[in-house]
């Protein structure tokens, strides 16, 4: 009896294969027809016959091989193709990119800034964002864009994004964002409940960029004092800022040696 070509493929779990990349795959077809015939293997996504037998070995596969592949045969009775195998090549989380790159600056109270990261996985991966700064790290998001909305001193730092999936992980170069504008005091007003005699240091936290001019305000109701960094008058000492653990932002300090009732006064920090 003469016949088109038929197909069995092995092994019979052949229409679904799922190999981790740089593993093997290894599919045959046995053709059954008269007169004979030999298979030979097509990877349809790109139309080129990968193996001209009807044994398909796929050595150190990489995911550009994924896809869907038939055995083909012909004799003089016709052409016949089997039903398809899937290749899905599995491979672990790679960040490709992200957007902005680099250092981004921006102004305080009145820029947003968006963090895009760019990923390869499958399966596919989750996202995660950490700002890195000098208090810590904090995870902000888990979607592929973050994006920040009036953005303040504390949103200074790096932001880095990570993918994961069940086959491996992997982190993206830092964005550094760095926030510019007004000078701006951190704290609210405080009352300080101070020994006679003992000395004292008020400190006071700022940001601003460029770094400001600090002036301590001294006064009550019968003189006023104005003190710049560095300086000293009487019982009172200004340090120069330093910097605090934010980006921009610095800490002004004023001692006060040896307190006695005169110093119950008003201390001010103006910028």
């Amino acid at each position: 009896i003469r016949a088109p070509p038929g197909f069995i493929l092995f092994p019979y779990t052949t229409l679904c294969r799922a190999p981790v990349e740089g593993g093997s795959v290894d599919l045959s077809c046995h053709v059954a027809a008269n007169p004979p015939a030999t298979g030979s293997w097509r990877h349809l996504n790109s139309g080129q016959v990968v193996s001209y037998s009807g044994s398909l070995v796929l050595p150190s596969i990489s995911r550009t091989k994924s896809g869907r592949y038939v055995c083909e045969a012909s004799n003089d009775m016709g052409h016949s193709q089997s039903e398809e195998a899937i290749i899905d090549v599995k491979y672990g989380a790679t960040v490709i990119s992200v957007d902005p790159q680099g250092s981004v600056d921006k102004m305080y109270n009145t820029d947003s800034v968006e963090f895009r990261c760019h990923a390869e996985a499958n399966p596919l991966p989750s996202y995660r964002w950490v700002h890195q700064s000098a208090r810590g790290s904090v995870t902000l998001g888990h979607e592929r864009t973050l994006k920040l909305d009036h953005l303040q001193y504390t949103d200074q730092g790096e932001y880095v994004c990570e993918v994961t999936n069940d086959i491996a992980s992997s982190r993206s170069q830092p964005i550094t964002l760095n926030v510019h504008g007004p000078p701006r005091v951190n704290g609210d007003n405080k009352h300080l409940f101070l020994i006679e005699g003992s000395d004292a240091s008020i400190e006071v936290e700022f940001c601003g960029a460029p770094l400001p001019k600090q002036t301590w305000q001294i006064g009550s109701v019968e003189s006023k004092l104005a003190m710049v960094a560095g300086t000293s008058h009487e019982m009172f000492t200004v340090e120069k800022a330093r910097k605090s653990a934010v980006d921009n932002c610095y800490i002004s300090t004023l001692h006060i040696l040896s307190i006695d009732q005169s110093a119950t006064k008003d201390y001010i920090l103006r910028l």
